[in-house]
């Protein structure tokens, strides 16, 4: 192989490397980031691990669910059992990602936070 083709190569699988990391590293995470330091955090959805372990570190008093109820869900079952299980306030709350929310949403979201 050529010089000329071995620099290009080697960046490629360096982006590559550089990319898969990056989304393992997110993934191990659960996407779990403050939005206020020691008040508020957002997250992706996450298993019952994660779930306890972010409760008891950051402790956790409420759960903000935005995708609303599933009650037939294993995500959604999961989550209000670890909820009930360490005391979290769990509210579910219908937000879209196309569409403005309505004013009784809004309203409701400033009443929670």
């Amino acid at each position: 192989m050529t010089r000329r083709f071995k620099i290009p190569i080697a960046t490629l699988v360096f982006l590559f490397l550089s990319a898969g990391s990056y989304f393992i590293y997110i993934e191990a995470q659960g996407n779990f980031y403050p939005i206020t330091d020691d008040e508020a955090y957002r997250s992706a959805q996450l298993d019952r691990d994660e779930f306890e372990y972010y409760i008891k570190e950051y402790e956790i008093k409420s759960i903000v669910n935005l995708r609303g109820k599933n009650p037939n869900e294993p995500w959604y079952i999961e989550e209000l059992a670890v909820s009930a299980e360490h005391n979290v306030t769990h509210y579910d709350i219908s937000l879209s990602a196309s569409r403005e929310p309505a004013e009784a949403v809004i309203r409701q979201l400033i009443e929670i936070f």
